[in-house]
């Protein structure tokens, strides 16, 4: 990755501000907007630095969000009280706040969501997490 070292880097006067922003509102993913052109410049990142960045993105969130996972797991698992517990506090807020997926569907675990804002408030889970 010798190559990708002086490839052009975004800087922090690229970082962005109210003058870019509408640029990355038009953006579905973080790779698209890594492949526009600098809004200063007009210069995009070369293969070397979009591929640099790319895989740094990729597999530190992924390898932390796995540690984080399989630690929490372990821990369960070395713990049934606290995973029954959490078990029951998932349920319960499932069987209150669940909306179904369809108009034809019933609401059960498997085929409801559970707004965001509930999920957050289980202090339970968050305190596991």
């Amino acid at each position: 990755m010798e190559n990708a070292k002086n490839d052009k880097q975004p800087s922090s006067e690229t970082q962005p501000n109210e003058n870019n922003v509408s640029s990355i509102n038009n953006c579905q993913d973080i790779l698209s907007y890594m492949m526009q052109k600098d809004a200063e410049t007009g210069e995009r990142l070369s293969f070397h630095a979009l591929f640099a960045n790319m895989h740094m993105v990729l597999f530190a969130g992924h390898d932390t969000a796995a540690a984080t996972v399989a630690w929490a797991l372990w821990e369960m698992a070395q713990n049934p009280d606290v995973q029954d517990k959490l078990y029951s506090e998932i349920i319960n807020a499932v069987k209150e706040q669940a909306q179904p997926l369809s108009a034809s569907s019933t609401t059960t675990p498997a085929s409801s969501t559970v707004p965001y804002k509930v999920i957050a408030g289980l202090p339970y889970l968050d305190a596991v997490v």
